[in-house]
């Protein structure tokens, strides 16, 4: 490996795995809740599809303010569950329909991508930094610009409609990160570019 070459965080896939072949009508949307996160769009869209489409739940986890608690009371189709345990979050990554994480600003390279993917859940994200590296548009999930609430509601509604592709690209999501991102390779790595020093 030439020491030149980028070594991307990797995550345990021992831990953050599928722990159901089935899924929910809930999207999710993880961390820092936010206007860089993006999670005023994530409010946007929950209010845009209430009225149309009132079974597609959208979750928050994160930090919670009272806004967001105020504006949750508003709409049944929104939950905040705030901080949650590390065995509760895999369990909601497995089971969602998909992860948004709709970024305004660079990001560099989310853990919460490799985290949801590893899981076998589709994400729906900005491309935008190193997002890209990991998600491959309709491969195992989808690119979006910033702010660009018709194409999530699209891709959102694409995956509520096609069970099957929901599956597919859970399946792809899981064997990219197994493939590509996970703590065994991320060691390998670095210990190959050590060796070049040694």
């Amino acid at each position: 490996m030439c020491i030149r070459d980028s070594i991307h965080n990797g995550i345990d896939t021992n831990i953050f795995k599928p722990i159901s072949n089935e899924y929910e009508n809930y999207v999710l949307h993880i961390g820092r809740l936010s206007l860089y996160k993006g999670s005023h769009i994530v409010l946007a869209l929950a209010k845009r599809m209430y009225k149309k489409y009132p079974q597609i739940k959208f979750i928050f986890v994160g930090r919670v303010s009272k806004s967001l608690v105020y504006i949750a009371k508003k709409l049944r189709n929104m939950i905040i569950l705030g901080w949650v345990s590390l065995e509760r979050l895999i369990d909601l990554y497995s089971k969602s329909l998909c992860v948004l994480v709709p970024s305004v600003r660079y990001e560099p390279f989310p853990l919460v991508v490799l985290e949801a993917m590893s899981c076998g859940a589709p994400v729906i994200a900005s491309n935008r930094g190193g997002i890209p590296e990991a998600v491959k548009h309709g491969d195992n999930g989808f690119l979006i610009e910033p702010y660009d609430i018709s194409s999530i509601e699209k891709y959102i509604l694409y995956l509520y409609d096609n069970p099957p592709e929901r599956r597919r690209l859970g399946r792809n999501a899981r064997n990219t990160v197994v493939s590509r991102f996970s703590l065994k390779i991320m060691g390998e790595k670095y210990l190959s570019v050590y060796k070049q020093f040694l």
